[in-house]
């Protein structure tokens, strides 16, 4: 009798938590996973200051993460300043330029600290084409220490 007590118990108690757990929301996976944070950039038109489609606009990095952007478009890399951090008050270091130019990545200290304010920073996107001739830049991207 007290083995199909406990037996009934077990069961409910496994029906009550698989409940529990299909009503919790998902988070969808993002830029950000594995302490890695993905940006993709696009050079549509050196020529113009908005000639870049940068995913996403504003990234935001809720933790320290490394933040690595890569070039998607052909025959592009990233310059020795390829990603320039405006203001950069020490929550980013190690810039590198990395994968041959292809991409970039900065640490994001991200001062997760009690009574530590979000805050966005704006960033250059400075490449060059591989073949020298043309160097491009714009200053509009985001990223957000949430």
């Amino acid at each position: 009798m007290a083995r199909r007590i406990l037996w009934a118990a077990a069961a409910t108690l496994a029906l009550f938590v698989s409940a529990g757990c299909e009503t919790q929301p998902t988070i969808a996976a993002g830029p950000c996973n594995a302490g890695v944070c993905k940006v993709t950039i696009q050079v549509v038109d050196c020529t113009r200051r908005d000639g870049f489609v940068v995913s996403p606009d504003l990234l935001e990095v809720r933790a320290p993460n490394r933040i690595e952007w890569e070039i998607t478009s052909p025959k592009y890399k990233f310059t020795a300043d390829g990603i320039d951090i405006k203001k950069n008050d020490g929550a980013f270091e190690d810039p590198k330029v990395i994968a041959g130019g292809r991409k970039f990545s900065w640490k994001d200290r991200h001062r997760d600290a009690p009574g530590y304010a979000a805050k966005v920073y704006n960033y250059a996107i400075n490449v060059v084409h591989e073949d020298g001739t043309v160097t491009c830049g714009a200053f509009d991207p985001r990223i957000s220490n949430i």
